[in-house]
């Protein structure tokens, strides 16, 4: 049910980024407050989503703020309501995450991920002579 329910908030997002995507549009939402309520969504799902399940809705998102900050009044209310800070912290927590993701990664050695597999590569080269239902010889590798 959680996923049926993130699937539509998905599509309105997806929605709402392309309503953005038109300038005038833009630059209403910003002076009604949008930048505020897209950047306190995004710190929601942020902090909801630990094990990034819903990393399309965090990119939704994203792409509205990215529309809502492309004019100046955009701007300006990026900057009064910190918006800078709050992207940043998050930047330097998936940052932080993706470090400890690759020290522990490095902990095992690259033997332990090889496969290996031996071959002979006479038997995979070694042509076959058969006969189609034509009674004409066929040449397989």
């Amino acid at each position: 049910s959680s996923g049926i329910n993130a699937e539509y908030g998905r599509y309105a997002l997806e929605l709402y980024t392309q309503v953005l995507a038109i300038r005038a549009n833009a630059v209403k939402a910003a002076a009604n407050g949008a930048t505020r309520r897209m950047l306190d969504l995004f710190n929601y799902w942020t902090d909801l989503d630990k094990l990034h399940k819903f990393v399309h809705i965090r990119k939704s998102i994203l792409n509205s703020i990215k529309h809502l900050v492309g004019n100046e009044s955009g701007r300006k209310s990026l900057m009064k309501c910190d918006g800078i800070s709050i992207l940043y912290a998050t930047a330097k927590q998936s940052d932080e995450m993706k470090q400890e993701i690759q020290r522990n990664c490095s902990s095992h050695t690259s033997s332990d991920f090889k496969l290996r597999v031996t071959v002979n590569t006479q038997d995979i080269f070694k042509k076959t002579d058969t006969t189609n239902p034509n009674g004409k010889a066929i040449d397989n590798l």
